[in-house]
């Protein structure tokens, strides 16, 4: 059973998403012509050589998939895990709470789910309004 497959009417929508235009130049090693710039608390501050192209694409709920329809490491690249977190009501908004609690406890997560030896978090982006 393929994941397009496992859902059925109302579990798809469609969703509006950005993506590089075909046009744009590549930059999957660092050239200085694609880039985000990232102001002192690190959010975005400004892009170069973006071009952005909206697309609307299905999008379905993976976590209601059943049995060999769930997506796994081995065979999609990802995996979709429920573990609750040991970091009490964590702050996203508190730089040091988050560098200090919430990445260890989210490459523990990584770390018991592939047996991986190390595991380092990193470069997380806070997304908001304000």
């Amino acid at each position: 059973m393929t994941v397009a497959s496992a859902f059925a009417g109302d579990a798809v929508r469609n969703g509006s998403f950005n993506y590089m235009a075909a046009a744009a130049e590549s930059s999957l090693i660092r050239n200085g012509k694609v880039l985000t710039r990232r102001d002192a608390d690190g959010s975005d501050g400004g892009w170069i050589g973006v071009d952005l192209e909206k697309h609307t694409v299905p999008v379905a709920d993976g976590r209601a998939l059943q049995d060999d329809a769930r997506p796994t490491l081995a065979r999609n690249g990802f995996e979709l895990l429920t573990r609750p977190v040991d970091v009490p009501g964590p702050d996203f908004f508190d730089n040091d709470r988050v560098l200090r609690h919430y990445y260890p406890a989210c490459a523990e997560v990584i770390r018991a789910a592939t047996g991986a030896r190390t595991v380092k978090a990193f470069d997380h982006n806070i997304r908001s309004a304000a």
